[in-house]
């Protein structure tokens, strides 16, 4: 699935999911009816016999609200329950667990529907919240937040991504069965556009052959920009007479918010790369990784796999297809 096409630049998002639930979906819980004068201690005691609402799948509800049908008593979420039980159902908790809840907090047991996933907006936020309370975290909303990509900007991309294939055509490997990019650059986009490049993989040949068989393009570039920092750190901090690089590396606060090779940096590829690049560039804090040519096997961002859409990973990049058609070739 693309998300857009701007001048032949098409955004690489994740694959439409046919089984997809809609956003307002509901869970039904196995819920406990309660005077308050027992909150802390029945939400103490659900915690610690049936886990926490986050342990469970749901971190966006609230365990406890006042119940509407009662206003001096509590409802409070037990468990989920499988699509068509019902309160009575021991196979979700036992019998002498509920007797042990009715007795203690002198409750009876019920179901009630919930939202089954968090908002991913304020505004759906606001909408249901009033049904269960709900926990929003802003976060889930970054992905709509995403720049809009201006034509001028799209042919920028593509420019960058035809120097990636010229890097690509010069380097001695050049064959038909590489697994991964041949050509890869290293962009600063906020730079003035005569110094955007930050290293190329072109600018780290490396003569260890023991690094050789993982040495791609996208190691080759990201080589280069640690070697760039290092550069700028010994000229801000040159060596004292004795001094050893771990002593000076102990002796100064560290780089904060550029402490990541690549934060804010853009990323171009002749080829979809593989997902040992794809992961490394993950970990490099890439803002953008661009490619011009997709990779039918291997490539981990469109063809074989779509490794940064990705949930759970702790970064995830923006990823762009440059299709280059043959007069953009004639122009390299």
């Amino acid at each position: 699935m693309t998300k857009s096409s701007v001048a032949g630049v098409v955004e690489i998002v994740a694959l439409a999911d046919d089984h997809a639930e809609p956003d307002d979906a509901q869970q039904r819980f196995l819920a406990l009816s309660f005077p308050a004068k027992h909150g802390a201690a029945a939400i103490k005691h659900l915690t610690a016999t049936c886990g926490s609402l986050a342990d469970l799948g749901f971190p966006h509800l609230k365990r406890m609200k006042r119940d509407s049908a009662a206003p001096q008593r509590l409802l409070a979420l037990v468990l989920p329950l499988p699509d068509g039980a019902d309160e009575s159902d021991t196979d979700i908790l036992s019998e002498d667990a509920r007797a042990s809840l009715v007795t203690q907090f002198e409750g009876h047991l019920g179901v009630v529907d919930v939202l089954k996933r968090g908002p991913k907006t304020r505004e759906a936020w606001e909408a249901h919240t009033k049904e269960w309370p709900l926990i929003f975290h802003a976060s889930v909303a970054a992905e709509q937040q995403d720049e809009v990509i201006t034509e001028e900007e799209s042919m920028t991309m593509k420019d960058l991504a035809r120097l990636a294939k010229e890097l690509a055509a010069r380097e001695p490997e050049n064959r038909a069965d590489s697994c991964c990019a041949l050509g890869c650059l290293v962009v600063d986009p906020a730079a003035p556009l005569e110094c955007r490049v930050v290293a190329d993989s072109e600018q780290q040949q490396s003569s260890n052959e023991v690094f050789r068989p993982i040495f791609h393009a996208v190691m080759k570039a990201l080589d280069g920009v640690a070697r760039r920092d290092r550069e700028r750190e010994s000229a801000k901090h040159p060596r004292r007479e004795g001094e050893c690089e771990a002593a000076r590396g102990t002796s100064r606060p560290g780089r904060g918010e550029e402490s990541y090779l690549c934060t804010g940096y853009d990323v171009y590829l002749d080829t979809e790369p593989c997902a040992m690049c794809a992961m490394a560039l993950v970990h490099s804090r890439a803002r953008r990784v661009v490619f011009a040519t997709l990779n039918a096997s291997n490539g981990a961002l469109a063809s074989a796999h779509r490794l940064h859409t990705i949930k759970s990973l702790n970064h995830r990049y923006r990823v762009f297809h440059a299709q280059l058609c043959s007069q953009d070739e004639e122009k390299s």
